[in-house]
């Protein structure tokens, strides 16, 4: 089971890497380049993690304790990067003005004439 979700895993991340980087082009604050680019290399050092992790379960000999250590190091390396990722967007604020605006336009389709309200960032 636990070879089907890393593959699973793997595969998703490097889905999720196209977007994400086509966002980290398109970062032009210094601050927030650094924590991007920290995102980034957490993500695809997780990748290389377990795709290690994947293709030492065909070599190694069945009660291995070496792809349990990596599988609790990726999670680690996973868990820092999301960390990082949650401060881009809901700390310093990354991709909010985004948000409101096409909240915005769909409250104006709607004909609510009402402003509309800003998402509350964490402090």
């Amino acid at each position: 089971m636990a070879l089907y979700t890393i593959g699973g895993g793997i595969a998703g991340a490097l889905l999720a890497a196209i977007p994400g980087f086509i966002d980290y082009l398109s970062i032009d604050e210094a601050k927030m380049k650094r924590i991007a680019t920290t995102h980034l290399l957490l993500g695809l050092g997780s990748v290389v993690i377990f795709g290690l992790n994947f293709w030492l379960r065909f070599r190694l000999e069945e009660g291995s304790k070496i792809p349990l250590l990596l599988s609790i190091l990726g999670v680690l390396v996973i868990g820092f990067g999301g960390w990082l990722g949650g401060e881009m967007v809901y700390v310093k604020g990354m991709a909010v003005d985004a948000v409101e605006q096409l909240a915005k336009k769909e409250k104006t389709q709607e004909g609510d004439s009402r402003p509309p309200q800003s998402i509350r960032r964490a402090s």
